[in-house]
């Protein structure tokens, strides 16, 4: 019972490490493209309002971040992969991001052109639906990190749950044996 107990909470530590180093960032990841991919669309709509051209290229900037930052979180997201549904839902993610970044753009060439109407037709016509595309992608790659993550605790607490219950009988059948011993002896 003692390898038992020693294996089983060795595993929980393992489990409960792997949890910490790469579920999470995993789940934080997606989450952070969710939201880099929303704040790029909305610094489209900012470029084509703004009232300066120092405003424009302040958003425009903003977008060219937000798309490196992107692109990297994306590598590191798909180099922490380790199960086969989980590479299976990041595949959809690259084609679906690319195809946003050209209509993107065709979007920023319009605003750098001082085509602010035929720009916004363009938002809302095009670069939006392909940025709902990608959002519905990575939401459910948050979804499926989310449940990843629920399983991996619940894994652990089961885990913990069978080892106390384990060593609390042991303990029980050595009380009760030391008892009889004791009764035993004295008799």
């Amino acid at each position: 019972l003692a390898v038992y107990a020693y294996v089983s909470l060795h595993n929980v530590s393992d489990k409960a490490e792997k949890t910490q180093k790469v579920r999470a960032p995993q789940l934080t990841a997606m989450s952070d493209l969710e939201l880099a991919v929303t704040r790029s669309s909305l610094q489209l709509r900012h470029a084509m309002l703004a009232r300066t051209p120092e405003e424009r290229d302040a958003a425009l900037a903003d977008i060219a971040a937000k798309r490196k930052l992107i692109a990297e979180t994306m590598t590191r997201y798909e180099q922490g992969l380790y199960t086969a549904k989980g590479k299976a839902q990041f595949a959809q993610l690259p084609p679906l991001m690319g195809g946003f970044w050209v209509i993107a753009e065709k979007n920023v060439a319009l605003i750098t052109a001082g085509q602010r109407e035929a720009a916004f037709a363009f938002l809302v016509d095009e670069t939006i639906p392909a940025r709902n595309q990608v959002l519905k992608v990575l939401d459910e790659g948050v979804t499926y990190q989310q449940e990843a993550l629920a399983a991996d605790i619940q894994s652990i607490q089961r885990t913990i749950g069978t080892t106390s219950s384990a060593l609390l009988a042991l303990v029980a059948v050595i009380a009760v044996g030391l008892l009889a011993f004791s009764v035993w002896v004295a008799g």
